[in-house]
């Protein structure tokens, strides 16, 4: 679709059939990255601590992705290898605030005057070549990031279509001055706009 600028590739939805699944999420990415000019993010969600993450980077280094997802919340030296020299050609996309409910659990508790969600901002976008996630589902929170991120941040959005996240909120509190910073990311209400044979023409709608 024309309306596209990439793809995000949830592993977990081809982790479910094992092997075979493994084995069609790296076809997916070769498809889409021999067939389209798009931008891939590997939507892993990595955290653990530092010698678990250097055993996950030897199977996400045999795909070709433009960036992919990270759980910050072991700290900077256990994610120290999703920001070796083998991936200095990524974006690394740290979650900061998620885009369901139960975010408020943790996300949103205060200390030392700060939502710990801006202190993972604060912290993470000093590790490398960071961008960060910032659910649509709570604009005034996209607000925030974007004044800790400046104009350089990039924000992933989830959470606009079927999870109810306000569009024009979220573009009105997350780009920056240049109209630039956002990616938006719509899954299931792209992915399930039709089971019909019109499916290629009514998602490209959606």
């Amino acid at each position: 679709c024309a309306h596209a600028i990439g793809y995000k590739i949830n592993i977990a939805f081809y982790e479910q059939y094992g092997s075979d699944g493994i084995n069609v999420f790296n076809e997916t990415i070769d498809f889409l990255n021999a067939g389209y000019m798009s931008y891939t993010i590997a939507d892993v969600k990595r955290g653990d601590i530092g010698n678990t993450n250097n055993g996950y980077t030897y199977f996400l280094e045999n795909l070709h992705f433009d960036s992919m997802t990270i759980s910050p919340w072991f700290g900077k030296d256990a994610n120290e290898p999703f920001f070796a020299d083998k991936f200095s050609d990524k974006m690394i996309i740290v979650l900061a605030k998620t885009s369901n409910t139960g975010s408020a659990d943790f996300q949103d508790k205060v200390s030392e005057g700060l939502p710990m969600y801006l202190h993972v901002i604060k912290q993470a976008k000093e590790w490398g070549n960071t961008a960060f996630v910032l659910g649509g589902t709570h604009p005034n929170h996209l607000l925030r990031a974007r004044h800790e991120l400046g104009e350089d941040g990039i924000i992933l959005v989830p959470g606009i279509g079927a999870q109810g996240g306000n569009l024009q909120q979220t573009i009105q509190y997350g780009l920056n001055s240049k109209g630039e910073g956002l990616i938006i990311n719509m899954s299931r209400s792209v992915i399930y706009a039709s089971n019909d044979e019109d499916y290629a023409k009514a998602a490209c709608a959606e």
